[in-house]
């Protein structure tokens, strides 16, 4: 279907084409809208007219702390080379450290547009990277206060892939890391950030807090993928697999992991580009709109494990 018809980036095929080209879609090939300071939503330019159908796949990109644009490009176009609208939403340092007038108000502007008319029926995938998954969950909350009954924003969701996700507690870590390279100024900023978290426990320490719980026991029912790294001092294994674990429920929907030995935070597509699209290829074929028929080696190729209910 739309995975396998519009650029099956398998291994065979990732070998015949050089590196680079694995992520370059032309900008010219899209069509960008900027909703506002923090969303724009990409479509492609050559789209066909049934190409805009309300039931079209909407990709919502939870970025990470501070992104460069060519970075958060290459994730694009992957989806966009498979059909899909991407929408790409970014967060600044001082919207997550003032969560009522910076996060929450982000979370609301993409709860709204999924929820405006013509987007009211597309099936969603997220992919949260980083901090992105603390967006991704103040989000949730908001879409579970004012949606309608029916076409909710969280059964909708088809698919969720996180990579190298932090809870509250990284981000005295995560912060600093993203906003310099002086090892100096990251232990201080640490430590300031902790204080203020701790002086600050009711008008900003509690939402975090309040996102890690629905993070934490996630109401959406769909497959769930995590990408993570045993060197990663930021999005630890400890915290990234206790979260996976609370989304592992008996006859519940798969929740599936690949653990690499050596990335940095959120460089697994860096370090490992034909694995990491090989790894969302046989993801995504598990999901409605993208399995088909043709999609059987892409299922069983080996590269998605499965956490259990005994793990």
């Amino acid at each position: 279907m739309l995975l396998g018809r519009a650029l099956p980036l398998t291994r065979q095929a990732l070998n015949k084409v050089p590196l680079p080209s694995l992520v370059r879609f032309c900008s010219s090939e899209t069509r960008v809208i900027r909703v506002n300071g923090n969303l724009e939503l990409r479509t492609r330019q050559n789209a066909t007219e049934n190409d805009y159908t309300s039931t079209k796949p909407l990709v919502l990109i939870f970025a990470w702390m501070l992104p460069q644009r060519k970075h958060m490009q290459k994730f694009e176009n992957i989806y966009l080379a498979r059909g899909c609208d991407v929408m790409t939403i970014n967060i600044q340092p001082l919207q997550l450290m003032l969560p009522k007038t910076g996060a929450q108000v982000i979370a609301s502007k993409v709860a709204d547009f999924v929820h405006q008319p013509e987007n009211a029926r597309r099936p969603l995938l997220v992919h949260a990277f980083s901090v992105g998954g603390y967006l991704y969950s103040e989000t949730l909350l908001k879409s579970l206060e004012n949606s309608p009954e029916e076409g909710s924003m969280k059964d909708r969701i088809m698919g969720q892939i996180f990579d190298s996700p932090v809870d509250f507690g990284g981000i005295p870590d995560g912060l600093p890391a993203a906003m310099f390279k002086s090892p100096l100024i990251r232990a201080t900023l640490r430590t300031l950030i902790k204080t203020y978290m701790a002086v600050m426990y009711k008008p900003v320490t509690s939402n975090y807090i309040r996102a890690s719980e629905i993070f934490h026991h996630n109401p959406v029912r769909s497959p769930a993928l995590f990408l993570y790294s045993k060197v990663d001092p930021v999005g630890t294994v400890a915290s990234i697999e206790r979260a996976a674990r609370t989304y592992v429920k008996k006859g519940g929907p798969p929740v599936y992991y690949k653990c690499w030995d050596d990335s940095p935070h959120v460089q697994h597509m860096y370090k490992h580009p034909i694995e990491y699209v090989e790894i969302m290829d046989s993801f995504l074929s598990h999901l409605p709109p993208f399995a088909g028929k043709e999609d059987a080696t892409l299922r069983d190729n080996g590269k998605l494990t499965a956490f259990t209910a005994r793990q």
